[in-house]
């Protein structure tokens, strides 16, 4: 069954990327977390909320947001909401301090996740929650793609929310690795 899971994941992701290759136009560059000092969002974990990101975003899922969107930093966690109509997709970025700090990080919500499914070819390394959001990591941040908010079937054309969360969870890590 998890062979079956992580293979389906798979051909998502791979045909994911094919619609988000072109998607990340002339969003920021996406270095690493800012320096301890600085105390705020770095440029990629911006690019969740809003620019590129943002049309991949409503373009996969043909549904227009409701309100605009507007992120929130509560050190190290920069959160965007997408609000649509009675559904929120939710992108958090986790900033840690390097690389290591990532991996303990994504290891211990890995584990925290009961039922987690590894995801191959997102990020560095990434798995599927059992309600279908995904957990990525990428040098030195995670990104979540939380679809708890969002209905079962979600979308013109409706999809899963384990499928919405693999799309933008690729979309989100092709802008990044485009301006890294």
């Amino acid at each position: 069954m998890r062979r079956a899971v992580a293979a389906a994941a798979g051909v998502l992701v791979s045909l994911a990327l094919a619609a988000a290759a072109a998607g990340c136009g002339a969003a920021p560059p996406a270095p690493g977390p800012p320096p301890a000092a600085a105390r705020q969002p770095s440029r990629a974990a911006l690019m969740v909320c809003g620019g590129d990101v943002e049309r991949e975003v409503t373009g996969a899922l043909g549904t227009a947001l409701i309100t605009p969107l507007t992120g929130s930093w509560v050190d190290p966690r920069y959160t965007c909401p997408y609000v649509f109509p009675g559904a929120t997709l939710a992108l958090v970025v986790d900033q840690t301090a390097d690389r290591p700090a990532a991996e303990a990080l994504f290891e211990r919500r890995r584990a925290e996740a009961a039922g987690a499914t590894a995801v191959d070819g997102l990020g560095e390394a990434a798995f599927a929650r059992a309600d279908g959001s995904v957990v990525v990591r990428k040098d030195s941040m995670l990104l979540l793609v939380d679809v708890a908010g969002l209905p079962a079937g979600f979308g013109t054309p409706v999809r899963s929310r384990a499928n919405i969360a693999l799309t933008v969870a690729t979309a989100v890590m092709t802008c990044w690795r485009e301006h890294a």
